[in-house]
This record gives C-alpha cells, structure tokens and sequence, in this order.
C-alpha cells in the first residue's frame, strides 16, 4: 500500500515589544511519503496541523454496481426473460437491500466531496427503496403487481 502523509505547521511567534502573541504567515510544509516519522523536535509555540487523504477508495464504483445489478435484474424480468408474474413478489429484498447500499454510497460520496455522485446516487438510492417497497407491499396483496412486463387481462 501506497500512503501520503501531509504535514503542515504554522509558526505563531512572540512580537518582542508588545509582550502579545501574533500569526505571521511564515509557515512550513512538508509531505511524507511513505509513512516516515515526523520529525522528533517541534517548538513549543509551534501548531501542527495533520491531514488525512480521504476516502480510501472511490464510493462511485460499488455505487455504480449497486444500481447496474437491479437494473439488469429487473430489465430482464420486465423483458419476460425468466420467471412469472410471481417472481415480481420475491424482488423486494433485493431491491430495499441496493437500495439502502445506493443511500450509503450517496452518504460516502458527500463525505468525499462528490456532488455529482452525491445526487445520482441519492436518486437511485430512493428510487430502488421506492420500487422495494411497492413491490413489497404487491407481495402480501395490498397493491397489484403492475410493474412486471407481464401481459394484463383487463
């Protein structure tokens, strides 16, 4: 594994006639790479600032498979590939378990700073909880299985 340590520190030195403390933008950075030591002896009057690269991997990925399972699995279903109009009633576990991954990914995407990934993923996101549920409620009768490509008597 490859890591990346960035230290910066700020000097905040003592004006000499005034007895009061001033920041002065004289500062010092310095990148470790590697994870070598920081250095052993710092000023006392020194503030050491640490930042941490994150994340550690892109959330788009799993996000992005998160939304291409479902989606291949359901167009398949609709395109009347496999399975009955029951079938429909055994989707729902899958589609409220993406969907709550495709939350997540939205929720560690706004933590990396992606808005772009963000929106997307928070619509998918909704959108397969949403069809989850429907297809939830479908499976005990209280709503009917419309959004299954099958061909309606009526």
């Amino acid at each position: 594994s490859f890591s990346i340590f960035i230290h910066i520190t700020s000097h905040i030195h003592t004006h000499p006639l005034m007895n009061t403390d001033m920041a002065t933008p004289a500062s010092t950075t310095s990148v470790y790479i590697k994870d070598t030591a920081l250095p052993a002896a710092a000023p006392t009057n020194t503030v050491e600032t640490a930042i941490f690269l994150s994340p550690i991997a892109a959330p788009g990925i799993l996000g992005f498979y998160s939304f291409a399972v479902p989606a291949v699995i359901l167009g398949v279903r609709w395109a009347q590939w496999y399975g009955t109009a029951a079938t429909a009633i055994y989707l729902w576990p899958m589609l409220l378990a993406f969907g709550i991954v495709q939350l997540l990914c939205a929720l560690f995407s706004y933590h990396a700073r992606d808005n772009l990934a963000t929106v997307f993923h928070g619509i998918w996101g909704s959108a397969w909880l949403a069809l989850g549920i429907y297809y939830l409620y479908a499976s005990y009768g209280v709503l009917p299985i419309l959004l299954d490509g099958a061909k309606s008597d009526e």
